[in-house]
């Protein structure tokens, strides 16, 4: 019985509380991110043409729910959120938050697009 739990606690993939932000941040902002473009809007507009849409709105929910605590600490919840990261997006909370809120919009522009709306 011991074994059973400790594999099954253990050995089992933990999920971050905010997996479409894990699968971004994992897939499209690491050491080699320049190869989906130079900035920050173009590595988030091959993110969104190569997703799929449900993950994008889901990127966005986790944003949003991100951007409503509070500033003190945002950072570290952002990081520790999507389960590490390879980059760095701010030096600081106020930082995080301009980048996760220019991040969101983005990201609703191309959901905008894809649903036809303006």
């Amino acid at each position: 019985m011991f074994l059973q739990r400790f594999r099954k606690r253990d050995c089992e993939p933990r999920k971050p509380p905010y997996p479409h932000l894990a699968d971004m941040t994992d897939a499209y902002f690491h050491q080699d991110y320049d190869i989906f473009g130079e900035t920050l809007e173009e590595v988030l507009a091959e993110y969104a043409r190569t997703s799929h849409l449900h993950e994008v709105e889901g990127a966005i929910r986790e944003l949003e729910d991100l951007l409503k605590t509070p500033m003190a600490g945002l950072l570290q919840r952002f990081e520790s959120g999507v389960g590490g990261i390879d980059f760095i997006i701010a030096k600081d909370d106020v930082g995080a938050r301009a980048w996760l809120d220019h991040t969101r919009d983005v990201l609703a522009k191309y959901v905008a697009q894809a649903r036809g709306e303006r």
